[in-house]
Parts: C-alpha cells; structure tokens; sequence
C-alpha cells in the first residue's frame, strides 16, 4: 500500500473535538483514494484523542501519533518525518477539504511538474462562507504556467502564506531540509512557505477554492494577545535572514513587500488587544518593526504601502492620554496664534486629530480663498480633475465643459493611477487606455503617475489652483486632499448617486476636508448635515445627469439597431461574499433566469450592460468559472449587444425598460420617466436614503424568479405600467435645471465664490 500513496495529508490536532468529525470525513470521503492521513495528537485534553482512534480503527489509511503538547510546528514536523507519500498536504483539524480537493490537486502538481501547488480557499463560519482572492495576480500573472520566487515574488509575497491550501512535492522537502521553526508561535507558517518559495523551481497555481478554512474559533492554534508580537517579530527577522541568505536582486523591494504583510498582522493582533497593560508592554515591537521600515532605501519606500498605517497606529497610541487634554487647547491656539499653525504644518507639532486637521484645512482654505480672488483678476484659474477610471467621467463631464466655456476658468485632466479593474489588464495597460480616451475627447491631461518608475507625481508639480477629486478611495498618500491642500482648493462632485445609507460613504474622513462638497439633492445634504454637522456641503445636482441633455442621438441609433422594444439588463458586482451589509447583486439567483427570459422573447431588442468589474467579481466569488462567464457572455452576443462603454446615457435614453439590481442606475435611470424592473434580494439588507426610498417606490421590485416572470410579462409583455405617474412626479427630486446644467450650475457658484467682495 505504501508504493500506491501519492499524497499524505498531514493534521495537526489539539483540542478540537467540537469539529475533528467534519474535517476527517471529508478527507476519507475524497473522490482521489491514494491517500495517507497522519493526524499528529498534541497533547490533546478533550476527546480528540479517543476520535482519532476510532477513525483509525475503521479506515486503514489513518496513521494517528501522539505526543506531549509542543505546538503546532513541531506536530507538523512530527508528520513529515512520517509521510511515505509523493506529495505533502497540510490540513488544519478545524477546518475541511472539498470531495474532489485531492483528486484536482494532485492532477494539476504532476500536469506542471511542480515543486509547489498554490491553491485558493473559502473562508466560513457558522453563517457566511466567502472566497478568498489573494491568489487572483499571482494566477492572472502566469495564465497557467509555473513560476519561481524570483520571478514572481510580489504577488507570491501577497499570497496566502498559511500551510493548508497547497500541495508540496516530499522529495523537493527533504532535499533542502525545509521544516516549520519551533521556537516561533505566531507567524512560522510565512517562514516556511516564503523558506520553500525561494527553493522550489517550479511554482504553480490553481485557482479553484477546494479548502474551506473556518474563521473565529478557539482552537489549538489561536495565540495569547500577551505573546503574540514578540512572535511575529521573531518571524519578521526569521523571513529576512533567509532573504538575505538568497541574495536576491530587488531584496529591498521583496523585503519591502514582506513588511507590509508583517505590519498587517502586527496592526491585527495590535488592535485586538483591549488591555492598556499588554499595550504598554508591546508597544516596543511596533517602534521595531517601523525600525525597519527606515532601512528600506529611499527610492524603494514607495512599496511600503502599510507604513503610514504603522506610523498612525503609533501616533494614536501617544496621544491616546492626551488628546482630551490638548486637542481644546491647541484648537483655540490655532484659531488665533499664527506660529501654533506654522508648527503643525511643518509638523513641529506632530499631534494632529480629524478635528484639529480639518481646522488646519480650512484655515489653508481661507488664505487660498484670498489669494485666488486676488489673482483670478489676472489670470484663468486652474481647475485640475482627479481621474482614475475613465468609465466614470460622466460625472464630471458637464462641468469640465462648463468650466472649458467660462473665461475664467482653465480646466485639466490629471490623470492618476489606474487601478486594477479587469482580468488580464495591467495597470500600463489602463493608463494607456486613460491617455488614448481623453486624447479622443480632445482633453487637455498631464498624467501625475510616473509608468516606468511606478511612481505617483504630487498634484503640486502641475499647479491646480483646485482640484476635484474622481472618488474619495483609493488616494496616494501624496496625492491626498491634506497634501493637496497646501497649495489648492480641493472640490468633490459625487461619481454616481449615493443610494444606501450613506454613513459609509463619510467614514473615510474624505468629505470633511472639502473646500466644497457639492451633492445631488436637498435630501443627500440633509443626511449628510444631520450626521456630520458640516457646513461645506451644496446641494446643486447630479453632473452625471447632464449626460441627458447633450445626449448624441446618431449614437442611440448605433447602440439600438432595431425599431422593437428595448430592454437594459444590467447586473452589479457587489456580492454578499464580498459584503454582507451592502450586498446588492443577485446575479448568482437570477442571471441564467434572465438570459433564457431573453432567449424567449426575441420580439425584443436586449442589451446586457454588467457593470465594469463584474466579470471578474463573478469569477472571484466562484459564482461562475471562467469558461462558464465567457459562454455566458457568448450567450448575450448571440441574442443581443454587450455594452461596456462608461457613457450609458445614450443606452438608457434609447431603451425602454430596465431591469436592474446596480443601485445608482436606480436615480440615473429616473430622468427617462421609464419603467425599472428593481432586482432585490430576499431580504433586502441595503438602508437605502430617503430619495432613493422615494423613488423605488415608483419601481417594479422583485425577489424571485417567479415574481419576475409575472411583472415582465405584465409590465413589458401586456404594457401596463401602472407606476408610471409616480415615477413623472419623482423626477422633480433630482433638482434638474430645465435652463442649467448642473456644470453650469457649479461653474457659476464657484465664479461667485472668488468674485464676491467682502
């Protein structure tokens, strides 16, 4: 039998009576039989023990050893020493493998010839179950060939670094004796995967979830608050010496990658610590750990993507006696002494809350004000526009033209980063897709991301005299609105309409360091006012709306090619996998419901518009495998258009029905007066605003299939729209201007502001 092993599964296991049932059934119930199972007792004190005999007892492939408590590295260690099979997978006893878990595996380590098999996980607890994607670069990165540390060590760095979920070749371990280290408790996982990364020659990966590691449970391998850092700093320095050892080419970049994953389990284990003793006590590895981050040269700090959430974990941890104590004084002080200002902006004074920063903002504001009225009598102002995506330029289009036909104005594009938004896109790649778009357009850009240095430009070293903002996320840190507001005014003009409750939206701290946040109803500036007590909020419109009166009626007729009746389907992204509070889409219930309605009604011209990130939202949750969503997009272009464009307006004004689960089409769709088909989920998790209670009020709302299939076939099929008044009479809550547009609108606003007197 032992010729016959191809794989020994390895588990550790210390007091888990209360789940060692599920994860042992479903490792001898796996489709792939050639399998040994070495469970590694670790000095168990429950009935562990006695349920690992009878598991023994029943199937001959269990080998069960039994020791005195050493911790989990040396139980795995024990295991290894005994494993007879070809390849080594590690299971932790709380958790589960899917039935064809092995069987998968092991196909895919002998196709590549693998030392190493990466393969992605669900996480779960007793009510959610949710994928894991820190594996998607790596896999997008190789498209199915095998890799090596060096050559993808980023995106090997990022990747889950825990021993379960892979697939190691036996003979590629003993080779370079790889073991877990026993003297570290927290983090030796990371030392002996980023130890057998750096000496295996071939690395692969499969992008199938077949582990479901379980979340939030009190077992063997949970650590004491108290010992827990030490820990992870013994791994930070276990990880560079083996960095150092393999003498590596970019090391300071690697390393610097490497840090950002130890400040992310330093901040986790940081912030669970609720005792101001074992604080005190542990405070010292955080000043370690920024240590060194110092060492790291300066040309490769732009890496260090976590260290300014280090450093504020630190300043928040000083000032945490005596913000109650000083933040008083020191706002009446800058409110009246202009050396305490001077201090804090030259950050003599390193003591700084939201409170005290929006001061400072607004003081900066003050003299901006002052000098701009002074100079806009001498010149046009710059009007710099933050954009990331293009596909959202719609929100801001109509002021940018605006702003182009006032003569006081000199509007720009800075272009700035491109997120990574589709599958198989790099970011070059959407920054060259930015430049192309407003090169089209006949827009003047400067693009504030260095492509060949990777490297983000200050907004300073292109002189805006304001800047507006595409989105308040995803901001570089030199980049951001405080940075900014050293030389510019800085404005933001809402992307698309908030529809949920929007407390979320202004959690970030984004909206209170505006000059002017300029919303899209008198309801939006309500809420907002209610919640934050801000007074730089203008309720004047939706820009996004504009799009309605500039409308290219030769392109309605290019997007439409039909005189039938026409119908928008369009999905959203946002799965409860991804966020159970905010979840939106139902595609996962409804989309193959949908595409066979389309299928079965051809007397109609469809349009399947998913949002910009669907696909890969789709693949990511496991709702889909890639080749299911490429035939399913087959499907569309077989019975319809597939529409991907960021302008849609053209598409909604030329339609005649919506069917849609995309939470701000819900506002931007009104202005048609046409009916929307609202696509919920069974229990509508989403608080949505006032206004867009209102106005979904005016909507078809479905939550199943069947309730779907009657209101399509009454609605569209029989014509009776019975909500038609309602929605005619909502439309006067978007605050549209029949003589304005909302660009206009801001455009006059802001021309008051820098020539009024007094």
């Amino acid at each position: 039998m032992q010729e016959e092993v191809k794989i020994s599964i390895i588990i550790p296991v210390y007091n888990v009576e209360k789940y060692l049932h599920e994860c042992l059934d479903s490792i001898i119930n796996q489709t792939f039989t050639d399998i040994e199972i070495i469970c590694v007792d670790d000095g168990s004190t429950d009935k562990s023990s006695e349920i690992l005999e009878e598991y023994e007892q029943k199937d001959k492939r269990f080998t069960v050893i039994s020791q005195p408590n050493k911790g989990v590295s040396a139980a795995r260690n024990r295991g290894m020493q005994q494993a007879k099979g070809k390849y080594i997978m590690f299971v932790d006893s709380d958790d589960w493998l899917a039935h064809n878990a092995c069987e998968q595996a092991y196909k895919a380590a002998t196709g590549n010839d693998c030392d190493i098999l990466l393969f992605s996980h669900n996480k779960f607890t007793d009510q959610t179950c949710t994928s894991d994607g820190r594996l998607q670069d790596l896999y997008i990165e190789l498209e199915g060939k095998s890799t090596t540390f060096e050559k993808s060590a980023e995106n090997i760095v990022i990747s889950p670094c825990e021993p379960w979920a892979k697939l190691y070749k036996v003979e590629f371990l003993k080779k370079y004796n790889l073991k877990f280290p026993i003297n570290i408790q927290a983090g030796e996982d990371r030392v002996f995967y980023i130890n057998a990364c750096l000496h295996a020659n071939s690395i692969s990966v499969l992008y199938e979830n077949l582990y479901y590691y379980r979340q939030n449970t009190e077992n063997s391998l949970s650590k004491n608050n108290k010992t827990t850092l030490p820990h992870l700093f013994k791994t930070h320095i276990a990880i560079k010496k083996i960095l150092l050892s393999a003498k590596l080419k970019d090391f300071n970049i690697i390393f610097a990658h490497c840090l950002n994953k130890t400040i992310y389990a330093y901040l986790w284990q940081w912030y669970a610590i609720h005792n101001s003793f074992v604080q005190k006590k542990n405070i010292k590895y955080l000043y370690k750990i920024a240590k060194e981050c110092k060492k790291i040269p300066k040309e490769n700090k732009k890496y260090l993507t976590e260290y300014d959430r280090l450093l504020q974990a630190i300043s928040n941890y000083r000032k945490l006696y005596w913000t109650k104590l000083f933040e008083p004084i020191f706002e009446f002080e800058i409110r009246r002494n202009r050396i305490v200002i001077y201090l804090f902006e030259k950050q003599i004074i390193n003591f700084s809350t939201n409170k005290l920063l929006n001061l400072i903002m607004n003081l900066r504001y003050q003299k901006h004000l002052f000098k701009l009225r002074f100079l806009a009598r001498r010149r046009k102002i710059q009007v710099g526009f933050w954009v990331t995506e293009i596909q959202k330029w719609s929100s801001c289009a109509s002021l940018f033209e605006a702003l182009l036909k006032s003569k006081h104005f000199e509007p720009f594009v800075m272009l700035a980063y491109f997120k990574k938004s589709e599958i198989g896109i790099s970011p070059q790649e959407h920054m060259l897709k930015g430049i192309k778009f407003f090169e089209e357009k006949g827009i003047n850009y400067k693009v504030v991301y260095d492509i060949k240095q990777q490297v983000h430009i200050e907004l300073k070293k292109v002189k805006p005299d304001i800047v507006f903002y595409q989105q308040p996320w995803l901001i570089p840190d030199n980049q951001n609105p405080f940075n900014t507001s050293k030389n510019a005014l800085i404005c933001y003009v809402p992307y698309c309409y908030y529809s949920l409750n929007s407390y979320m939206n202004y959690l970030l701290g984004f909206h209170g360091k505006l000059w002017k946040y300029f919303v899209e109803s008198d309801l939006h500036k309500e809420e907002y006012q209610q919640k934050f007590n801000a007074k730089n909020c203008t309720a004047i419109g939706s820009c996004k709306l504009d799009s309605y009166k500039t409308l290219d009626k030769s392109k309605i007729d290019t997007i439409w090619k039909t005189n039938k009746k026409r119908i928008i389907y369009s999905p959203h992204n946002c799965f409860e996998q991804e966020n159970i509070d905010y979840a939106t889409a139902t595609f996962d219930k409804n989309g193959e419901f949908i595409l066979q309605l389309a299928k079965s009604h051809p007397e109609y011209e469809w349009i399947f518009r998913p949002h910009p990130v669907f696909k890969d939202r789709v693949l990511r949750h496991k709702i889909k495998t890639l080749s299911e969503i490429e035939n399913y997009f087959e499907e569309w272009k077989k019975i319809g258009t597939i529409y991907t464009g960021g302008d849609y307006y053209e598409m909604f004004a030329g339609s005649d029905y919506l069917i849609t689960d995309c939470i701000s089409f819900l506002s931007e769709y009104l202005p048609t007066a046409k009916p929307v088909i609202h696509l919920r989920k069974d229990e509508q998790k989403q608080s949505f605003n006032n206004l867009v209670k209102m106005i979904t009020d005016s909507y078809y709302k479905v939550y199943d299939n069947e309730t779907l299939s009657k209101i399509f076939n009454e609605v569209i099929v029989n014509n009776n729209d019975y909500l038609k008044d309602k929605r005619i009479k909502n439309i006067k809550l978007l605050m549209i201007d029949k003589n304005k547009t909302t660009g206009e609108k801001i455009t006059e606003y802001m021309e008051k502001e820098l020539w009024q007197r007094g």
